[in-house]
């Protein structure tokens, strides 16, 4: 759900709006809440949520970590600035090896 939405509801609810006004706000937040989450084979993660993930820095992951053997590749988008992302999956599945 996007904290967007969220925080536009708390700002019309405050501000003492009637509940037709929030109507329509309240429509987009169930239809967030209804999309079903994206399985971990389907996430992409870039370099700071797979540090959050292994507890190391963004820095680490793509200095250090990204060229190891066995790391799981990552998948490069974009163009002239290419980002690079990771398959949480795999990175879930590596890190589970490492133990």
């Amino acid at each position: 759900m996007s904290s967007e939405l969220v925080d536009t509801f708390e700002r019309a609810a405050s501000g003492g709006r009637n509940v037709t006004e929030l109507a329509p706000i309240l429509e987009r937040l169930a239809a967030a809440l209804e999309r079903p989450p994206l399985p971990p084979d389907r996430i992409l993660w870039d370099a700071e949520r797979v540090g959050e993930y292994l507890g190391v820095s963004p820095r680490t992951v793509a200095e250090k970590w990204a060229h190891k053997p066995g790391f799981p590749k990552a998948i490069t988008l974009g163009g002239e600035r290419a980002m690079k992302r990771w398959k949480a999956k795999e990175v879930m599945d590596w890190a589970e090896r490492q133990r």
